[in-house]
């Protein structure tokens, strides 16, 4: 039998992080898209609407080209994006949301939203004010 620490015993950042996630991950994924993790949808994100080519969404991503490959077609086999030749250069693809991606996008922020105004419900305005902050600090590496 697995022991659930108390919050009085220090818990590494890390997995409360981690607790924290997998707590918000049933209540964002949308059950009609299975198998399209947050990893999936972080870079649906970055796809503008004039779309991309692969290995630039590969260097926005920090993700291989290989892996980008891999992530597009499992996407386009949801039918989340699409693959068209690029009109600059037909050796090249271009990747775009399809509508059906624009709107699980769309779903997916709606209930993020949702989940933070919980969070920040739960743990007071100033405190979330204060927990978000220092999560961008280290998110983006902001050294005062």
């Amino acid at each position: 039998m697995k022991t659930v620490k108390g919050p009085e015993e220090a818990t590494p950042v890390v997995e409360l992080l981690g607790r924290t996630l997998d707590s918000l991950r049933p209540r964002i994924i949308d059950a009609t898209l299975e198998g399209v993790r947050p990893s999936h949808f972080r870079v649906m994100s970055l796809i503008p609407v004039e779309g991309l080519r692969p290995s630039e969404l590969a260097d926005l991503s920090g993700i291989s080209s290989a892996g980008i490959g891999q992530f597009a077609a499992f996407l386009a086999e949801r039918k989340l994006v699409t693959m068209s030749p690029d009109p600059r250069d037909s050796r090249a693809r271009l990747i775009f949301l399809s509508p059906h991606g624009s709107r699980a996008l769309e779903g997916l922020r709606n209930r993020l939203d949702d989940a933070e105004a919980a969070w920040q419900r739960n743990v007071g305005e100033e405190d979330y004010a204060t927990f978000r902050k220092v999560l961008e600090r280290l998110a983006f590496n902001v050294v005062d």
